[in-house]
């Protein structure tokens, strides 16, 4: 299974870089396998297998304003044909609430 989703950060390329990088990094049960910050490309790989297989978790960044970066993720369940629990929704959730909840505090320390 293979499965993607899009999301905007408002702020420039290198700050959305270092914020998703982060977020990524406090997502329990999380490592970093890959990150390229000249690429705008983050790997990341569950730590833990569940019934489906380890996840692998890749985001592509593209600055598209001077203070907004678009993100692609994408996650990718090996042995899961089709998701009709949604289990590749929730491991990407897990990312958004975590990039959103840490965007607070990187504002305020960039002030």
């Amino acid at each position: 299974m293979f499965k993607t989703f899009k999301l905007e950060i408002p702020l420039p390329l290198p700050d959305s870089f270092e914020l998703l990088s982060k977020s990524g990094h406090d997502v329990r049960g999380w490592r970093t396998r890959k990150a390229d910050k000249e690429e705008g490309y983050i790997e990341w790989k569950q730590s833990f297998l569940s019934f489906s297989g380890t996840a692998t978790i890749i985001a592509r960044l593209e600055q598209k304003k001077e203070k907004k970066t678009s993100v692609e993720i994408a996650v990718h369940k090996p042995f899961q044909m089709f998701d009709p629990l949604g289990i590749c929704d929730k491991v990407f959730y897990k990312l958004d609430r975590t990039w959103k909840k840490n965007l607070k505090s990187f504002k305020r320390r960039a002030r």
